[in-house]
């Protein structure tokens, strides 16, 4: 038992969606073998989706501004996880999932996850995680506002890039963000980038990392 986390127990509904039609998992499995990332829409229940986001909203006024170096540029503001999250996280339907998409068991790794909040003017430039803490990384997006969504240059979207000799290279795809969508995909491998949030944006997240069991 981690004396560090408290304990939550979870609700008898079903947090995530496993049972895809065959037609469907083949097109995820696709995305994801193309892209190093897929999207799923609809795959955490609502009752779920509102007590993260409940308590997201709640860490929101501890949370800590950030901003990286010149190796890393990003800014945004990253709170601790809450038992909410944890539970969600650590919970045999996430597990399942990871095993499903990413072949082998994965465990959280809780000090490279946090609640992470963007607004305007904040951004992440294009990077690979470090595979020691993040090997996949699943992002869950609670809250996703723009004045005009859609815009080519707005920072609703994660964008991946290929990898040209260690270096982000050509634009592969851009991962609309969307309330409610949960993205997963292999972090580690893949340049990944959010621009620069224009007037009036918002994305509020659950950005977590998980590292092979060993």
């Amino acid at each position: 038992m981690n004396r560090g986390i408290p304990y939550y127990s979870p609700p008898a509904w079903q947090e995530l969606t496993l049972n895809w039609p065959k037609d469907e998992m083949a097109l995820l499995k696709a995305e994801l073998a193309a892209t190093g990332f897929m999207q799923l829409t609809t795959a955490i229940a609502k009752e779920r989706l509102s007590a993260l986001r409940e308590e997201s909203g709640s860490r929101f006024v501890d949370a800590l501004p950030a901003s990286g170096n010149r190796t890393l540029p990003y800014r945004s503001r990253l709170a601790g996880l809450g038992p909410v999250a944890i539970s969600f996280l650590t919970g045999n339907a996430m597990a399942n999932l990871l095993v499903l998409f990413f072949g082998q068991r994965y465990k959280l790794s809780p000090q490279s996850s946090c609640y992470t909040y963007y607004r305007e003017g904040d951004f992440l430039a294009a990077h690979r995680d470090n595979a020691e803490g993040c090997k996949v990384t699943v992002l869950i997006y609670l809250r996703a506002d723009s004045p005009l969504p859609g815009r080519a240059d707005s920072g609703l979207f994660l964008e991946l890039y290929q990898d040209t000799r260690g270096q982000p290279g050509s634009l592969l795809r851009r991962l609309e963000t969307t309330q409610g969508t949960m993205v997963a995909g292999l972090g580690s491998q893949v340049w990944h980038a959010r621009k620069m949030l224009l007037p009036g944006e918002r994305v509020d997240m659950l950005t977590a990392c998980f590292v092979p069991t060993l």
